[in-house]
């Protein structure tokens, strides 16, 4: 037995307030621009805090090795008078009180030949050694140098220096840097959260305008704000599809008022028949006349729901390729033979020259009715000439198959509309030619689903050349 919700719950189907505030776009923006703010500015402060500590000690080392160079300017004008020599480095320690500063000499065996009167024995026990780089013990920095008297005696010079000033003002740096911090880390989401408005108020509008958008009317367009950036390109990227949905939409509703028009012939004329035959009695032979007719209707109608249910088909992308190897030559040649009575009652000379063994892979079935319907449309345009088809290879090894005629042709104008659904010329081709207007829509459709390529070249009053390309068998 299942169990009631929890007030608490968030309504089925409604995300939580949490769940759509982490999936907003500009709480998303906010947040990443004030991480990358807050931790690039935190990477500059504690850079700064080291660099002023480094520039500081440098600072203090240079006058350390400076002080040692005085005490031994001391020791070579006074030595060995050591009186003299300490009450120079008194001197300068009361000079240099603020920087608690001392000196020390020493001799080899470490006993204390001058110092300053506060001197920090203890943070410099004698060593044998002598460091030659400046050192930090606790809070004081030290400097050493070995010196040689006249006498060839060495000693060993030591002066320091407090560097708590220096610690005072790291510190003091540092507790700018927490407060800097803080002050960041509360003032960055709101100043994010407004620059992420700004840069996204154009991207909630393209939004609303998108969802006003209906498909009965999409002839609104997104703006275009001529900045050249990412959301134009958006708006353009929108706008096109948008237009392609829009020739869709027209081409399908031309579609479906030319398909109701077909139909709405051959209905009307098997009503009509249907109605002769019951108004009054009729003799056999006259029934069978209007069956012939109706049985004659019925399949022209047939024939034009099947091309319609494989043009659906071919939209939905429910044509599969054919795997077959097909043999385009006999298929040609077959054709031609089946079609040589209908083009000589139309004074039409057919021909067919092929290539032996012209082998590709399809759909056999497709392929002989493009062929089919091809020769049928050039005999049907071509009055008193010929009609001539080719089977070929490319270099590339592909089938070619090209069907050319002296017909009518085809004017330039009217060349990108003839693969177009019940398209058939102007008014005078289809009184004379007849047909539905499909079948060259349907040639595409079946040499597209093979894997093939169609193109038509006509001059008006010269004839048409409709080449196709097969892809060869593997």
């Amino acid at each position: 037995m299942s169990s009631a919700p929890l007030e608490s719950d968030p309504k089925p189907g409604r995300p939580s307030r949490w769940r759509f505030l982490t999936r907003s776009f500009r709480v998303q923006v906010t947040a990443w621009n004030t991480l990358t703010i807050f931790l690039f500015t935190i990477a500059i402060l504690i850079g700064l805090r080291y660099g002023l500590s480094y520039t500081l000690q440098l600072e203090e080392d240079k006058l350390l090795a400076e002080d040692v160079t005085e005490v031994t300017l001391h020791i070579r004008q006074f030595a060995p008078q050591w009186d003299q020599v300490r009450e120079e480095l008194e001197r300068k320690e009361e000079s240099h009180s603020p920087r608690k500063w001392f000196g020390v000499i020493r001799d080899r065996e470490g006993n204390i030949l001058a110092s300053t009167k506060n001197a920090h024995l203890a943070l410099i026990p004698f060593r044998g050694v002598i460091t030659s780089n400046p050192r930090t013990v606790e809070s004081y920095r030290l400097s050493e140098r070995r010196y040689l008297l006249k006498d060839g005696q060495a000693v060993q010079i030591v002066v320091g220096a407090s560097i708590e000033g220096i610690e005072e003002d790291v510190s003091r740096l540092t507790q700018l840097i927490v407060v800097a911090s803080l002050l960041l880390l509360i003032l960055a989401p709101f100043g994010g959260f407004w620059l992420a408005g700004r840069v996204i108020r154009p991207l909630s509008d393209m939004t609303a305008r998108t969802a006003n958008l209906r498909p009965s009317d999409i002839t609104e367009r997104l703006p275009i704000r001529q900045t050249g950036d990412e959301l134009d390109q958006l708006a353009m990227t929108i706008n096109g599809l948008l237009d392609r949905i829009g020739n869709y939409l027209a081409r399908h509703r031309d579609l479906t008022a030319n398909a109701a028009h077909e139909l709405r012939s051959p209905l009307a004329a098997m009503l009509s028949s249907a109605e002769v035959a019951l108004h009054q009695e009729r003799t056999s032979e006259e029934y069978r006349e209007l069956l012939a007719s109706i049985v004659e209707e019925c399949s022209r109608l047939g024939s034009l729901v099947n091309q319609l249910l494989l043009l659906a088909e071919s939209d939905a992308g429910r044509l599969e390729r054919g795997q077959e190897k097909v043999r385009l030559d006999l298929l040609a040649l077959k054709a031609v033979e089946m079609f040589h009575g209908y083009a000589e009652s139309k004074g039409v000379s057919l021909e067919a020259h092929a290539a032996t063994a012209v082998s590709v892979q399809g759909d056999p079935g497709h392929i002989r009715q493009v062929i089919l319907n091809l020769i049928d449309n050039a005999i049907k345009f071509t009055h008193g000439g010929f009609v001539h088809v080719e089977v070929k290879t490319d270099a590339d090894g592909n089938g070619i198959l090209i069907v050319t005629d002296s017909g009518v042709g085809i004017p330039l104008e009217n060349l990108p509309k003839v693969f177009d659904r019940f398209y058939r010329g102007d008014s005078k081709t289809r009184q004379t030619t007849g047909g539905s207007g499909l079948g060259l829509s349907i040639c595409k459709a079946l040499v597209t689903a093979n894997g093939g390529t169609i193109e038509i070249n006509s001059q008006p009053g010269r004839g048409t050349e409709v080449r196709i390309s097969f892809p060869r068998a593997g």
